[in-house]
Protein backbone atom coordinates (compact mmCIF):
# COMPACT_ATOMS: atom_id res chain seq x y z
CA UNK A 1 0.00 0.00 0.00
CA UNK A 2 1.12 3.45 -0.88
CA UNK A 3 0.71 5.94 1.71
CA UNK A 4 0.83 9.86 0.06
CA UNK A 5 3.23 12.64 2.17
CA UNK A 6 1.78 16.20 1.54
CA UNK A 7 2.33 19.56 3.61
CA UNK A 8 3.64 16.65 6.78
CA UNK A 9 0.40 14.45 6.38
CA UNK A 10 -0.08 11.45 5.37
CA UNK A 11 -3.07 10.36 3.08
CA UNK A 12 -3.74 6.69 2.61
CA UNK A 13 -3.31 3.85 2.12
CA UNK A 14 -3.98 3.30 -1.39
CA UNK A 15 -3.09 1.23 -4.12
CA UNK A 16 -1.07 1.68 -7.24
CA UNK A 17 -3.84 1.58 -9.66
CA UNK A 18 -5.29 4.07 -6.82
CA UNK A 19 -2.16 6.38 -7.05
CA UNK A 20 -2.05 6.41 -11.39
CA UNK A 21 -5.43 7.27 -10.83
CA UNK A 22 -4.93 10.17 -9.01
CA UNK A 23 -2.14 11.28 -11.12
CA UNK A 24 -3.63 11.02 -14.03
CA UNK A 25 -6.38 13.21 -13.00
CA UNK A 26 -3.64 15.60 -11.40
CA UNK A 27 -4.65 15.41 -7.65
CA UNK A 28 -1.52 14.07 -6.89
CA UNK A 29 2.01 15.28 -8.83
CA UNK A 30 4.79 12.94 -9.46
CA UNK A 31 7.28 14.86 -6.89
CA UNK A 32 5.03 14.74 -4.25
CA UNK A 33 6.14 11.99 -1.51
CA UNK A 34 4.90 8.77 -0.78
CA UNK A 35 6.23 5.58 1.78
CA UNK A 36 5.66 2.03 -0.12
CA UNK A 37 4.87 -0.17 2.23
CA UNK A 38 4.89 -2.86 -0.56
CA UNK A 39 8.52 -2.30 -0.52
CA UNK A 40 9.94 -2.33 2.52
CA UNK A 41 9.10 -1.75 5.97
CA UNK A 42 7.21 1.38 4.57
CA UNK A 43 9.83 4.22 6.30
CA UNK A 44 11.35 5.02 3.03
CA UNK A 45 10.47 8.43 1.74
CA UNK A 46 10.12 8.73 -1.91
CA UNK A 47 8.29 10.31 -4.77
CA UNK A 48 5.17 8.70 -6.20
CA UNK A 49 6.95 9.12 -9.92
CA UNK A 50 9.78 6.82 -8.32
CA UNK A 51 7.43 4.32 -7.15
CA UNK A 52 5.09 4.10 -10.35
CA UNK A 53 8.47 3.79 -11.96
CA UNK A 54 9.51 0.65 -10.07
CA UNK A 55 6.42 -0.65 -10.98
CA UNK A 56 6.32 0.28 -14.16
CA UNK A 57 3.12 1.58 -14.25
CA UNK A 58 2.08 4.99 -16.35
CA UNK A 59 2.46 7.88 -14.17
CA UNK A 60 1.09 10.39 -17.49
CA UNK A 61 -1.16 13.73 -16.44
CA UNK A 62 -4.23 14.14 -18.30
CA UNK A 63 -3.99 17.03 -20.95
CA UNK A 64 -0.74 17.60 -19.76
CA UNK A 65 1.35 20.47 -21.41
CA UNK A 66 4.70 20.55 -22.51
CA UNK A 67 6.91 23.20 -19.96
CA UNK A 68 7.17 25.39 -23.21
CA UNK A 69 3.40 25.56 -23.73
CA UNK A 70 2.61 26.03 -20.04
CA UNK A 71 5.30 29.13 -19.57
CA UNK A 72 3.71 30.48 -22.92
CA UNK A 73 0.29 30.07 -20.84
CA UNK A 74 1.67 31.37 -18.14
CA UNK A 75 3.15 34.52 -19.98
CA UNK A 76 -0.19 36.01 -21.58
CA UNK A 77 -2.34 34.68 -18.70
CA UNK A 78 -0.52 36.04 -15.63
CA UNK A 79 2.14 38.44 -17.03
CA UNK A 80 -0.12 40.39 -19.54
CA UNK A 81 -3.50 39.21 -20.71
CA UNK A 82 -3.61 39.10 -24.57
CA UNK A 83 -6.70 41.58 -24.36
CA UNK A 84 -4.34 44.12 -23.34
CA UNK A 85 -2.88 44.22 -27.00
CA UNK A 86 -6.69 44.94 -28.70
CA UNK A 87 -6.65 48.16 -30.20
CA UNK A 88 -9.91 48.77 -28.62
CA UNK A 89 -8.44 48.47 -25.02
CA UNK A 90 -4.95 50.90 -26.31
CA UNK A 91 -7.63 53.23 -27.58
CA UNK A 92 -9.47 53.31 -23.96
CA UNK A 93 -5.93 53.71 -21.86
CA UNK A 94 -5.72 57.53 -21.62
CA UNK A 95 -2.59 56.87 -18.92
CA UNK A 96 -0.83 54.61 -21.98
CA UNK A 97 -1.46 57.18 -24.87
CA UNK A 98 -0.45 60.13 -22.11
CA UNK A 99 2.70 57.64 -21.26
CA UNK A 100 3.47 57.07 -25.03
CA UNK A 101 2.93 60.57 -26.02
CA UNK A 102 5.37 61.63 -23.63
CA UNK A 103 8.09 59.26 -24.47
CA UNK A 104 7.78 59.50 -28.00
CA UNK A 105 7.99 63.44 -28.27
CA UNK A 106 11.54 63.73 -28.48
CA UNK A 107 12.23 61.19 -30.53
CA UNK A 108 10.26 63.03 -33.01
CA UNK A 109 11.74 66.09 -31.96
CA UNK A 110 15.48 64.67 -32.71
CA UNK A 111 14.16 63.96 -35.93
CA UNK A 112 14.08 67.29 -37.22
CA UNK A 113 17.24 67.82 -39.22
CA UNK A 114 17.06 71.51 -40.52
CA UNK A 115 18.77 72.93 -37.79
CA UNK A 116 20.63 71.52 -35.11
CA UNK A 117 19.93 74.31 -32.83
CA UNK A 118 16.25 74.47 -33.23
CA UNK A 119 16.13 70.64 -32.61
CA UNK A 120 18.06 71.10 -28.91
CA UNK A 121 15.75 74.41 -28.38
CA UNK A 122 12.47 71.65 -28.65
CA UNK A 123 13.69 68.83 -26.60
CA UNK A 124 14.47 71.68 -24.09
CA UNK A 125 11.09 73.03 -24.32
CA UNK A 126 10.02 69.74 -23.95
CA UNK A 127 11.82 68.63 -21.08
CA UNK A 128 11.33 71.74 -19.73
CA UNK A 129 7.68 71.64 -19.90
CA UNK A 130 7.61 68.00 -18.02
CA UNK A 131 9.67 69.89 -15.18
CA UNK A 132 7.42 72.40 -15.33
CA UNK A 133 4.43 70.00 -14.92
CA UNK A 134 6.09 68.05 -12.01
CA UNK A 135 6.71 70.98 -10.28
CA UNK A 136 3.11 71.87 -10.78
CA UNK A 137 1.69 68.74 -9.43
CA UNK A 138 3.77 67.91 -6.76
CA UNK A 139 4.10 72.05 -5.05
CA UNK A 140 0.49 72.69 -5.73
CA UNK A 141 -0.75 75.95 -4.27
CA UNK A 142 -4.22 77.79 -4.16
CA UNK A 143 -2.33 81.08 -5.66
CA UNK A 144 -1.00 79.08 -8.84
CA UNK A 145 -3.18 78.34 -11.36
CA UNK A 146 -2.33 76.38 -14.56
CA UNK A 147 -3.21 78.97 -17.38
CA UNK A 148 -1.15 81.92 -15.39
CA UNK A 149 2.17 79.14 -15.43
CA UNK A 150 1.21 78.27 -19.21
CA UNK A 151 1.08 82.27 -20.33
CA UNK A 152 4.58 82.28 -18.52
CA UNK A 153 6.03 79.45 -19.61
CA UNK A 154 5.29 79.95 -23.35
CA UNK A 155 5.77 83.94 -23.73
CA UNK A 156 9.42 83.39 -21.53
CA UNK A 157 9.75 80.71 -24.50
CA UNK A 158 8.81 83.46 -27.16
CA UNK A 159 11.08 86.19 -25.44
CA UNK A 160 14.01 84.24 -25.99
CA UNK A 161 13.26 83.40 -29.38
CA UNK A 162 13.24 86.84 -30.00
CA UNK A 163 16.67 87.67 -28.56
CA UNK A 164 17.95 84.45 -30.44
CA UNK A 165 16.17 86.00 -33.92
CA UNK A 166 17.72 89.46 -33.00
CA UNK A 167 21.06 88.08 -32.61
CA UNK A 168 21.14 88.45 -28.44
CA UNK A 169 21.48 85.08 -27.27
CA UNK A 170 24.91 86.39 -25.65
CA UNK A 171 22.72 87.51 -22.75
CA UNK A 172 21.24 84.47 -22.48
CA UNK A 173 23.23 83.37 -19.24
Amino acid sequence: MIYIIRNNREFGPYDTSRVVELVRKGNVIRQDEARDTMKDDGTIVESVGDILRRYNLPSKVENEKSLAEQFRALASDMMVGRDAFRPSVIKEDKRLLLLVGVGLIPLAAMDFTFGGVFSFYLISLYFASIWGLFFYYMFKTKQVKLSTTLKIFFAVQGIMMVFYGIGLNYLNV
